[in-house]
């Protein structure tokens, strides 16, 4: 008898532990979302090191569209030319741009030529370098924000099919060049100090 009742209390604590197992409270797919991270519930399906802090992943979402993400630290590598990208075979397959807060400049020739249809720009990033999205392809808009304090010569230029460009409240230089596309016009813009070269930029725009 005493045996019986032994085997029968290790049942249920058994059968406990299961459930515990099992049982999942309903905050914790908000918490488990909360963590995520930017994109991470997509695949990864390439990834490699910029410097010793900065990092870059290709992810691809269930459409089959692919976004590279630079994270980390600090500013990105200013290359001689886009051929020395690492991420240079995505190319013509790149939707998406995703700058980390924690980066600090986009480098020289970063996705010069690059098929992106956006980019999102981290609150971090001070400065855009020459030449960073020269001849982009798919791109219909792009705003900068005010973090931003210069935006480098030809960083935009000969971007085709760009039509929107918003500038927010706190970029300070525009150099020679940056947005230099027949397409474009300012949607909005915020005069501070950048108002002389922004001026020279509209003449080229427009003339």
């Amino acid at each position: 008898m005493k045996r019986m009742k032994k085997i029968g209390f290790l049942g249920l604590a058994a059968f406990a532990m299961i459930l515990c197992l099992l049982w999942k409270p309903a905050w914790a797919d908000d918490q488990e979302e909360d963590l995520s991270g930017i994109g991470s519930r997509d695949q990864v399906i390439d990834q490699g090191q910029v410097t010793d802090t900065v990092f870059w992943k290709v992810t691809e979402n269930d459409q089959g569209q692919h976004t590279l993400l630079i994270d980390g630290t600090g500013p990105m590598t200013d290359y001689k030319s886009v051929n020395d990208v690492p991420w240079l075979k995505w190319k013509n397959t790149l939707y998406h741009m995703e700058i980390g807060d924690g980066i600090t400049r986009i480098g020289n020739h970063s996705m010069n030529g690059f098929s992106i249809s956006s980019v999102h720009i981290g609150s971090g990033v001070e400065s855009i370098g020459k030449y960073a999205f020269q001849h982009g392809r798919n791109m219909k808009e792009i705003r900068i924000p005010g973090n931003v304090k210069r935006v480098e010569t030809a960083a935009f230029e000969f971007h085709h099919g760009l039509a929107e460009i918003v500038l927010e409240e706190g970029i300070e230089v525009l150099e020679y060049h940056c947005f230099a596309t027949q397409n474009g016009i300012i949607k909005d813009i915020f005069r501070g100090k950048a108002f002389l070269e922004f001026f020279l930029i509209v003449l080229q725009i427009c003339g």
